[in-house]
């Protein structure tokens, strides 16, 4: 059990010094109070054999209890090795992300790693190689029978059962040119997402996650 060595009065009572002080509260957590007045909470830890320091908070706002509960939560994850300031920051990228996919929904356009997205962006990416009545026609297609389906899904998450039902929906209808341009369509979005996977950012909010399928392509 971590150290509790500070009082609530005592941090309530601490009073600035020409320099920053720094009050002991054990196991990494102390408050520190700066010249100014203005008290900080810090905790200190190592992680790889670095010795690191994060915020958590400042006083009165954050108060003493608050403090203990952050700087337990903060060695719960070095105990497991994790860095609890590159956990901050990916919690931070992902509050950020979700109000941002939340924004686009808001406004009618697809989520920024989904199906629909890549493939928007894979059509406008070979604009310029195709005549324009082409795109507008591979569109068209995806608008009709693909984007409903799966569109707003991740595109590392689409299965080959998913792209396969909207095929096969075709061929059940005889619409055998169209299923064979649309397979070749979806292929290429594909192809052109695969090198850039690394750099779409993951959102809980869109996943649909099926262990027992196969990942498409």
């Amino acid at each position: 059990m971590a150290k509790q060595l500070l009082k609530d009065i005592s941090v309530c009572n601490a009073k600035p010094a020409s320099k920053d002080l720094r009050l002991n509260d054990g196991s990494g957590l102390y408050l520190l109070v700066k010249a100014s007045g203005a008290k900080w909470w810090r905790f200190d830890y190592s992680v790889d054999g670095r010795r690191k320091t994060i915020s958590l908070g400042v006083y009165p706002s954050a108060g003493l209890a608050d403090a203990r509960r952050k700087a337990d939560e903060a060695r719960v994850l070095v105990a497991s090795g994790v860095d609890p300031s590159d956990s901050r920051k990916a919690d931070k990228t992902a509050r950020k992300d979700a109000i941002e996919q939340e924004m686009r929904l808001d406004a009618g356009l697809p989520p920024i790693n989904s199906f629909e997205y890549v493939t928007r962006e894979w059509l406008a990416s070979n604009a310029h190689t195709v005549r324009d009545i082409t795109r507008q026609k591979k569109l068209r297609r995806f608008e009709l029978y693909v984007f409903h389906a799966i569109g707003q899904m991740p595109i590392g998450e689409v299965k080959l059962l998913d792209v396969f039902a909207i095929v096969r929906r075709l061929i059940i209808k005889n619409q055998l040119e169209t299923a064979h341009r649309l397979r070749s369509d979806i292929s290429g979005a594909f192809a052109y997402a695969i090198p850039r996977l690394h750099r779409l950012r993951p959102s809980a909010s869109y996943r649909r996650p099926d262990a027992r399928a196969k990942s498409y392509p």
